[in-house]
């Protein structure tokens, strides 16, 4: 989604929108560089339907349905659980 799409989608003008996702990457980047936590707030989001978590090492991801073998991208187990958006 570019920029364009972003702030027509949620109402705000193009300048608001600029100021937000402004603040947003410098607060990200200066958690980053002196290692503050990060926390994530979902809020009215919707996840993608193909998020998994594996059931070995707790890891979310995602991977295409057309993907015959699923398994954990970083420990390799097969050992995944399919995330279902709660509504």
């Amino acid at each position: 989604m570019n920029h364009q799409e972003c702030f027509g989608s949620n109402g705000s003008s193009r300048a608001t929108f600029a100021r937000i996702y402004e603040s947003a990457r410098r607060k990200i980047a200066r958690a980053l560089v002196e290692t503050r936590e990060i926390r994530s707030v979902f809020g009215n989001a919707m996840l993608d339907k193909s998020w998994f978590i594996c059931e070995n090492c707790h890891a979310r991801f995602t991977m295409p349905l057309s993907v015959q073998q699923q398994e954990c991208p970083l420990c390799k187990t097969n050992q995944i659980q399919h995330i279902r958006n709660a509504k």
